[in-house]
C-alpha cells in the first residue's frame, strides 16, 4: 500500500509539479519563450519524465537491485512507464483544441482493451508457445522471434493511433513470462543497444555545435535548474514518506534526468506544429546533457564520505570503490 501511494504521488509530482516548474523556470528566469499554452504543457511533460534505462544500470553497476534505492525508483518509475505510450497521443490531442479530450477518451479505451489483451496472451499464451518460438538452442532465431513479436506488437498499436512504442513495450512485458526471459533478454540487449545508437546518431545530425554554442548558457542553466528541480521533489517526496535522508538523497539524484522517451513525446510535438523549432533543439540538448551528467553526479555523491558512512547499512548497501562508470553507456 505504501508502494502504491509512493506511485500515485510521484506521478501526480512528475507531470503537475515538475512540469509546472519546468515552465515557470524557463519562462521567467531564462527568458524561453514558449509559442503557446500546449508547448509550454508538452515541452513541460516531457521534461518531468525519467529514464528508466539509467536507473536500471545505476542499480545494477552500484550493486542496488536488492536494497530499498530499487524498490523505490520501481514503485515511482512503474505508472510512468505504464502510460508513456498515452502520452504519445497528448500532441495529436493538444492540436485539436477541446475536442482532445475525445481523443484521449478513445485511445485511453484502445489502450484498455489492448492492456486486457496483453495481460490474458502474457499469462495464458506466451507461455505455452515460447518454446517453439522463442528456442534457445538456435540464439540468433531466438532474437528474431524476440524482435519480430514486438515489431507486430509496434504495428499494431500504430495501426490503432495508439504509438508504435506502446505496443512494442507490452510486447517487452508479455516475453518477461517465458522460463527463459534473462537468456532472451542478454540476447536483446545488442539490438537494444543498436537501435539507441541510431537514435542518438539521428538526435546528434539535427543539432548543430554553432547552435549548442550560441545557446550555450541558456542550455546549461537549464540543465542544472531542471536536475536541481527534480531532486528536491523527489527528495522531499520520499523524505513525506519517512525514508532516510540518505535514501531520499541517492533515489532522487538517480532520477533526475530526462527520459529518452522524452524526445520522442517533443519529437511528436515538433512534427504536429505544437513545438517551434529551437524550443525543440534547446530541449534536445538539455535532455542529451542531462543524461550525461546524471551518472557523472550519481557517482560523485555516493562517493562522498557521508554516503559512505551510511553504506553498511540495509537500505543502502554500495560497492563505489572499484566501480569504473562512463556516462556515454547509459545513452
Amino acid at each position: 500500500m505504501k508502494h502504491l501511494k509512493l506511485s500515485l504521488w510521484a506521478l501526480a509530482l512528475q507531470i503537475l509539479g515538475i512540469g509546472s516548474m519546468f515552465c515557470l523556470i524557463q519562462s521567467f528566469f531564462n527568458g524561453l519563450e514558449f509559442s503557446s499554452y500546449s508547448e509550454a504543457m508538452l515541452l513541460g511533460l516531457s521534461a518531468s519524465l525519467t529514464s528508466s534505462t539509467v536507473v536500471h544500470h545505476l542499480a545494477k553497476d552500484y550493486h542496488l537491485k536488492h536494497g530499498a534505492f530499487h524498490q523505490l525508483v520501481g514503485a515511482m518509475l512503474f505508472p510512468q512507464d505504464l502510460l508513456m505510450g498515452l502520452f504519445l497521443c497528448f500532441p495529436e490531442a493538444m492540436k485539436t483544441g477541446f475536442l482532445g479530450i475525445f481523443v484521449i477518451g478513445r485511445q485511453f479505451a484502445y489502450a484498455i482493451v489492448l492492456v486486457s489483451a496483453f495481460v490474458y496472451v502474457s499469462a495464458h499464451i506466451v507461455p505455452r508457445i515460447a518454446k517453439f518460438f522463442l528456442p534457445q538452442e538456435a540464439p540468433h532465431l531466438n532474437l528474431l522471434s524476440c524482435l519480430s513479436i514486438c515489431l507486430g506488437g509496434a504495428f499494431l498499436t500504430d495501426w490503432l493511433d495508439l504509438s508504435a512504442e506502446f505496443g512494442a513495450f507490452f510486447a517487452g512485458l508479455a516475453l518477461t513470462t517465458t522460463e527463459t526471459h534473462k537468456d532472451t533478454f542478454v540476447r536483446i540487449e545488442s539490438a537494444k543497444n543498436l537501435f539507441s545508437t541510431v537514435l542518438f546518431a539521428s538526435i546528434g545530425m539535427m543539432i548543430s555545435p554553432s547552435f549548442v554554442w550560441s545557446n550555450f548558457q541558456l542550455i546549461l542553466i537549464s540543465v542544472i535548474l531542471m536536475l536541481l528541480v527534480k531532486i528536491t521533489f523527489f527528495f522531499f517526496l520520499l523524505r513525506i514518506f519517512k525514508n532516510s535522508i540518505s535514501v531520499s538523497l541517492i533515489t532522487a539524484i538517480g532520477m533526475s534526468q530526462i527520459a529518452e522517451f522524452s524526445m520522442i513525446l517533443a519529437g511528436k510535438g515538433y512534427l504536429a506544429g505544437l513545438v517551434i523549432r529551437r524550443n525543440y533543439l534547446i530541449f534536445l540538448t538539455v535532455t542529451v546533457m542531462s543524461l550525461l551528467l546524471n551518472p557523472l553526479l550519481f557517482k560523485y555523491v555516493v562517493s562522498t564520505r557521508w554516503m559512505e558512512k551510511h553504506r553498511a547499512s540495509k537500505v543502502i548497501s554500495m560497492s563505489v570503490s572499484h566501480q569504473k562508470l562512463s556516462s556515454m553507456e547509459y545513452i
